[in-house]
């Protein structure tokens, strides 16, 4: 019933049989099933075809440091899938990522670190998460994603159940700009700590990115060490009445010169000593 860390390290594994799985059709878990196979440089298309009573893929990939593509159709046969959390987290040579990845996968929940530390991969697509309406979680999902430099406005549109969005896009050190209605449909967020650290280009917020996040609670680090950020909207939190963590926020924005008198007009009874902790400028 399980693959877990079956071929997990072997480092000069470099291809997979296609049918490598196939009369496994009772099989449910594949964690770290191929971790730090680091020589791994394709993934048959069908590899996973026969095993439909798979829920767990966490791991799967995780630091398949050779891995350049995944097929498009990878998943397509495993609808109960619960967990693709790190399934690719340090694929560190991911270019693209296919659009229709999961697009059958209704059943997953998690999505957290999902796309870690994948320093070479360039864009998402739009439409990635579309058909994902029961993930909760997408925390770190693409963190440390060095050349990832714009997010798709639609990206989490049809995930209306996401509650966390910690770490989400963190060290992403080329993205510039932040989509206004990015987390419109999130409205069971209420995590953003740490979702935009480390975004050193970053040089503004939109003044309606949580405008929706009305059950939002943590904020803590949210735009830490972004560096090149000069100016705070008013309204960012207007809406964000139940927010009661803003800790460092906004530490260590060495460019920042500008702070609103109303920034947290709405958010009674918070602390926000080292909110700007740091901000030298």
């Amino acid at each position: 019933t399980h693959f877990s860390s079956c071929f997990e390290n072997c480092i000069a594994l470099q291809t997979i049989p296609e049918n490598l799985f196939g009369k496994n059709t009772v099989a449910k878990d594949f964690g770290y099933c191929f971790a730090t196979c680091s020589a791994l440089k394709t993934i048959p298309e069908k590899l996973f075809e026969n095993n439909t009573a798979a829920t767990n893929f966490g791991y799967c990939f995780y630091n398949c440091t050779a891995l350049e593509t995944i097929p498009g159709m990878l998943f397509a046969k495993n609808t109960k899938v619960e967990y693709f959390n790190s399934c690719f987290s340090r694929c560190s040579a991911l270019k693209t990522i296919p659009g229709n990845l999961f697009e059958k996968n209704t059943a997953t929940t998690d999505f957290s670190g999902c796309f870690y530390y994948c320093r070479a991969l360039q864009t998402i697509p739009g439409g990635l998460f579309a058909s994902n309406t029961a993930a909760t979680d997408f925390n770190s999902c693409f963190f440390n994603c060095d050349l990832l430099e714009e997010i798709p406005s639609e990206l989490f549109a049809n995930n209306t159940e996401a509650g966390n969005f910690t770490y989400c896009f963190a060290q992403c050190k080329r993205l510039t700009a932040i989509p206004e209605n990015l987390f419109e449909k999130n409205t069971a967020a209420t995590n953003f700590s740490y979702c935009f650290y480390n975004c050193i280009l970053l040089g503004s917020i939109p003044k309606e990115l949580f405008a929706s996040n009305t059950a939002a609670t943590n904020f803590s680090n949210c735009f830490s060490s972004c560096n090149a950020l000069t100016t705070i909207p008013e309204s960012l939190f207007a809406n964000n009445t139940a927010a009661t963590n803003f800790d460092q926020c906004f530490a260590n924005c060495i460019a920042l010169t500008t702070i609103e008198a109303r920034l947290f007009a709405n958010n009674a009874d918070i602390d926000i000593s080292r909110c700007f902790y740091s901000c030298t400028a």
